[in-house]
């Protein structure tokens, strides 16, 4: 939606009050964007150096300079003052990562990709952690998932020792504010154009004596939706909307002065109309309620009102309903262990998390203002994970760490379809509706042991080398019964199927790098290291020359490797002023998987291999006291070196060779820089400019590389101006996010053949703005 004409059918951003407001008031005290983390680099103010972060990706707390690996991390405060709110928006931050929601179905996330590597089949290639638990299923993240953080980790490249299983891409680790011993008050509200209204508050205090420690955090936001539907042009019923909420408790326990436990609860609630879906172009002419059939003699989509040209706008006669809850539950003890024979002192780990998601949703999937196809998904997961791990402690030249990592994953999902063969011409008397169904049953467990060791020779050379075994077992079951064109049919119009198979794959996979503390704030690194992606159980059937169901399933998808090669440098230079890391890469890839659409069903194949190379730099700077630039830079090739697939709008699948094509989201340039100075006004308080700036080459969204499957390479610019008083308490804000108020395809797939094949897209984001105003009361 756009700035532009007045009238009930204009794009005007729209401003309202509810009755929530006054609810929301009653928060009594706000906290501002580079408030929420506890470091100084939240708290405006003369800064002349650089702060340091600490990150755990090696399983244990690490200088970010001085760990060989590429990692980009972010703290609270980072995260606040670049305005990033969900995983959407690392895009714009993070050196070839590219982020895009899976449409058309329960999985409204899961579309990460790091240096070309995707995800592909029913996992996904980017580990995803949050608070140290294996996040499984490849649906979006919980609500509050970049609330009330202490950082955001994000390692690229295959992670194959310490975080092992599905790590081919790389990883991202959010780790929340753990409970604290000071009281802690804190809260904001944001009110921006589509109706937006959104609050955020944090309650921290000693909950037993000096012993237990409590933390809460809840999160919620209503918005109108980005995507206008012209068929009703009512509010509520346009997609791309929020009806959010969440909340995380934490409890610290001190069981002794060297053993604690941390336990917390999370909830998360997703409503309103969900993703929204746009067909791009016409609508299409036939459509085939067989995919091997020759089209009916049907109206179908020509009987529908023109499809909107404009990529924000759709006529869709039945609304969307989304109705997502995920809650877990999990424990952590860290225990300090001194002396232990042979070891030393050392640390143990304890992690076990239970958690459950429920995923209900229904929507228009023609998009169109005629009764043609309305599908429904219902989806719930439930997920067991346990980690431990013991690694020595303190600094020593020997580090090590030992661990056993263990999943159990169990999915039940129903897809229901209704298609409505009324449109047909002339219309077929008796013939309402036909309805089709399929159920999944999906299980996965997944163990693994693993270790890494380090050790520093010469002081200033260090070696490290680490090994995981990955053992991964999965079973899949799945039915749908036949379809019958009239009630008192015999014969089925569509044939039912079912397919119940398991499968098992193993590997060992492993670094070993070098680095080279080149003078006090230098260093060089190298590594060789291998990644595994388990592979992948399929649910389609093999198809007879008819086009009938033989009873078999394609064949499944094998495991992905790669063998990754590194090169870096990390830089902390001029008094701490400048910080450069720059990184280079080689990727030799494997049977990487490629998801793609067949007989209305997702089917994941192997492509032969893969070659990626390219390099990434950097940048945070203090050129002048108060003044901060952040400067990112990425090149990357990635091409199939072989791949024989199929383009899924052809029915018939005829082989196509998509060799030397560019993989799917993997733009070969990108560029972000974001600067920002602190105005320091005395007793009057403090005021902080701040400019964003992203730009991206194109970004194809299938291995076709068609100039239908792509975004064409843009610009995105956001502009931040916000206000501390003297004591940093209180606070006001305001923004203007993608100022051009540019249509950046975020994914982009083909539609079913019940629907002709059209293109279906997803869109980041219009052009937003709002205000916020926060306050904090207590705290170190």
């Amino acid at each position: 939606m756009r700035l532009g004409d007045g009238g009930l059918d204009s794009d005007r951003p729209r401003w309202r009050s509810t009755r929530r407001v006054a609810a929301l008031l009653l928060f009594a005290s706000f906290a501002a964007r580079g408030v929420w983390a506890e470091d100084e680099s939240a708290v405006p103010g003369v800064r002349s150096s650089i702060e340091e972060i600490v990150v755990t990706a090696q399983k244990r707390e690490t200088n970010l300079q001085d760990t060989p690996i590429s990692i980009s991390a972010f703290t609270g405060a980072d995260l606040d003052a670049a305005g990033m709110q969900d995983i959407e928006d690392l895009t714009f931050a993070v050196p070839n990562l590219h982020y895009g929601r899976t449409i058309g179905g329960p999985l409204d996330g899961g579309g990460i990709s790091i240096r070309g590597v995707s995800s592909g089949g029913n996992d996904r290639s980017t580990a995803f952690h949050v608070d140290g638990v294996y996040i499984n299923a490849p649906a979006a993240p919980e609500v509050l998932t970049f609330f009330d953080v202490q950082r955001v980790e994000v390692l690229r490249g295959p992670q194959g020792t310490l975080y092992g299983r599905n790590a081919t891409g790389g990883a991202i680790n959010v780790i929340s504010n753990p409970p604290e011993r000071e009281f802690l008050l804190q809260g904001d509200v944001q009110f921006g154009n589509y109706d937006q209204i959104r609050s955020r508050a944090v309650l921290n205090a000693p909950f037993i004596g000096d012993r237990v420690f409590a933390r809460l955090s809840l999160v919620q936001e209503d918005r109108d939706g980005y995507q206008r539907n012209l068929s009703t042009n009512k509010r509520g019923h346009d997609a791309d909307d929020a009806s959010d909420y969440g909340g995380r408790l934490q409890f610290l326990i001190d069981l002794s002065e060297r053993a604690q436990l941390t336990v917390r609860g999370t909830y998360s609630h997703r409503g309103g109309v969900g993703v929204g879906n746009k067909l791009l172009g016409d609508y299409p002419d036939e459509i085939y309620l067989d995919p091997m059939a020759d089209p009916l003699d049907l109206y179908g989509l020509n009987m529908a009102g023109p499809n909107p040209s404009d990529p924000r706008k759709i006529r869709a006669d039945f609304i969307g309903d989304r109705d997502e809850t995920q809650w877990s539950v999990n424990a952590e003890l860290k225990w300090d262990l001194l002396d232990i024979p042979w070891l030393g002192d050392a640390t143990l780990n304890a992690l076990f998390s239970f958690g459950m998601r429920d995923d209900e949703r229904i929507l228009d999937s023609d998009v169109a203002d005629i009764p043609l196809l309305k599908v429904s998904f219902d989806d719930e997961v439930r997920e067991i994970v346990t980690e431990v791990r013991l690694a020595s402690a303190g600094l020593r030249d020997l580090d090590w760490v030992v661990g056993f990592f263990f999943l159990d994953s169990t999915e039940d999902l129903t897809i229901g379809g209704q298609s409505f063969p009324f449109s047909m011409s002339p219309p077929l008397p008796g013939a309402l509706e036909l309805t089709t169904s399929q159920v999944t049953d999906r299980d996965a467990r997944s163990y693994a042991g693993f270790g890494q060791v380090g050790y520093r020779f010469f002081d200033d050379w260090r070696l490290s080398a680490g090994l995981r075994y990955s053992y991964d077992e999965k079973a899949s079951k799945f039915e749908q019964p036949p379809v019958f064109l009239f009630p008192d049919d015999e014969e089925p119009f569509i044939p039912g199927t079912s397919a119940d198979d398991r499968d098992d794959w193993d590997a060992v996979t492993g670094r070993l790098g070098c680095d080279w503390q080149w003078g006090e704030d230098s260093m060089v690194y190298g590594s060789v290291s291998r990644g595994y992606k388990a592979g992948t159980i399929q649910t389609a059937a093999r198809l007879d020359d008819e086009g009938r169901p033989t009873g078999d399933t394609i064949d499944n998808a094998d495991p992905e490797y790669i063998w990754a090669y590194e090169v870096g440098s990390k830089n902390q230079l001029f008094d701490n002023r400048l910080r450069l890391n720059l990184t280079g890469f080689y990727y030799d890839y494997d049977d990487l998987q490629v998801t793609t659409v067949a007989e209305n069903v997702f089917v994941t194949q192997n492509a032969a291999a893969a070659t990626i190379w390219g390099f990434e730099s950097e940048i945070v700077a203090i050129p002048i006291p108060n003044a901060t630039v952040v400067a990112n830079a990425s090149y990357l090739n990635a091409t199939f070196d072989s791949f024989v697939g199929f383009r899924e709008e052809d029915r018939f699948r005829e082989p196509v060779d998509f060799s030397g094509n560019d993989l799917p989201r993997a733009p070969r340039y990108t560029v972000n820089v974001a600067a920002q100075y602190d105005f320091d006004l005395g007793t009057i308080g403090t005021v902080v400019p701040r400019v964003n700036f992203y730009a991206s080459d194109d970004v194809y969204f299938r291995a076709a590389n068609d100039d239908s499957d792509k975004q064409d390479n843009y610009t995105k610019w956001d502009v931040r101006l916000s206000w501390y008083s003297e004591n940093t308490r209180l606070s006001v804000e305001g923004f203007i996010e993608n100022i051009e108020d540019a249509d950046i395809i975020q994914s982009q797939i083909v539609g079913s053949s019940l629907i002709g094949w059209p293109l279906t897209t997803a869109l980041d984001a219009p052009r937003t703005m709002g205000v916020r105003v926060g306050y904090r009361f207590g705290g170190a």
